[in-house]
């Protein structure tokens, strides 16, 4: 059975895959991978205010919790994906 910091874990893992593909389909680089930056940033934040909205709601939980947990993973998916979509893309995948 799935516990609510596991939920957030695998949210955050599916908000990774997301932002890594769109900054990874939308070829952001050199100049412009600070809007990809921004756009893992933003997905990451959103993913707080689901697990305070959702997960946890009406429940009592650190703020520790909900801002740390799974951040390693998703900052390392989230570079993975958009790596392996942006070279896809680069290379003419097809």
């Amino acid at each position: 059975m799935l516990t609510d910091s596991n939920k957030l874990f695998w949210t955050r893992v599916i908000f990774a895959l997301l932002s890594g593909a769109v900054s990874g389909i939308m070829n952001f680089s050199n100049d412009t991978a600070v809007i990809g930056v921004a756009i893992i940033i933003s997905f990451y934040i959103g993913s707080y205010f689901v697990g305070e909205a959702y997960i946890f709601k009406g429940k009592t939980v650190s703020r520790n919790t909900l801002l740390f947990n799974g951040i390693g993973t998703y900052i390392m998916l989230s570079l993975f994906v958009w790596i392996l979509f942006y070279t896809l893309v680069v290379t003419g995948f097809k």
